[in-house]
């Protein structure tokens, strides 16, 4: 799963902001793998990506959620501090 961080215009300094995923139903280790670091945006550029990879299972269970959150930035401001995924159920019988 993949999360677009984008400026609202591109900076002529590098730009830089923290993240990290917190559990909602959908728990780390077995829905998904827990994420966090500093994400980078180069001088010049307009974006960048988190990924999140999404643990595969066959259990059939309801459509799950985590959040991915953004804290400290460098060289910018944040309009959105936090958003909710949804992994949606695939293994429904």
């Amino acid at each position: 799963m993949t999360f677009a961080v984008t400026l609202s215009a591109v900076s002529a300094k590098e730009v830089s902001v923290g993240y990290a995923t917190v559990d909602g139903s959908a728990v780390a280790g077995e829905d998904y793998v827990a994420t966090s670091g500093v994400l980078v945006i180069p001088a010049g550029e307009s974006a960048a990506v988190i990924t999140v990879a999404v643990l595969d299972d066959t259990l059939d269970e309801d459509d799950e959620t985590f959040t991915l959150t953004l804290s400290d930035p460098t060289n910018a401001t944040l309009a959105t501090t936090a958003v909710t995924a949804t992994l949606v159920d695939a293994d429904r019988a």
